[in-house]
């Protein structure tokens, strides 16, 4: 019964991987180094990438479709919390993800009581405070600036990123 859902998954997961947005961008881990970004990994806690997610399904890692699922979302979400919205890679992303989540239904993988996407973490009072005494100060460049460098999200990364079909 395992070998079931892991095939359909496995069909999902390799055509989503086929997407040339996906092999751009999503099917390899992340090389801050190659791609200039040094303070990848001071946001992003627990990288992920579909094809790390097709070698722990071909080696049986998860146990049901919603680990794996988890993981996917994890690709999705590590890529628009690093990432300025409207850029070409969230764009990318949010095709491809789109993509995946019709994949995964069509390939009979939705669940019944699938996770919805978590919500924004609140900021500190003191956060709040701070972000109310230079809204008025600062001009969008050094926002620009904070968001590339996580600004508050990275508390969001402590967040189990999941999503509804």
């Amino acid at each position: 019964m395992m070998g079931d859902w892991t095939d359909r998954a496995r069909g999902a997961l390799e055509l989503g991987m086929s997407n040339d947005l996906a092999q751009a961008y999503f099917n390899d881990p992340v090389d801050p180094e190659a791609l200039g970004i040094p303070d990848y990994f001071e946001v992003i806690k627990k990288p992920m990438d579909l094809g790390t997610c097709m070698a722990k399904l071909r080696r049986g890692e998860y146990a049901k479709a919603s680990e794996l699922l988890k993981d996917v979302q994890l690709v999705w979400f590590n890529c628009k919390l690093f990432n300025n919205p409207g850029s070409e890679v969230v764009d990318a992303c949010e095709a491809v993800e789109q993509e995946f989540k019709a994949l995964w239904r069509q390939h009979g993988l939705v669940e019944t009581s699938a996770p919805s996407v978590p919500a924004p973490v609140a900021q500190t009072d003191e956060e709040e405070e701070e972000a109310e005494e230079s809204s008025g100060s600062e001009d969008e460049g050094s926002e620009e600036s904070e968001e590339e460098n996580g600004g508050g999200d990275q508390q969001q990364q402590e967040e189990e990123p999941t999503f509804s079909l």
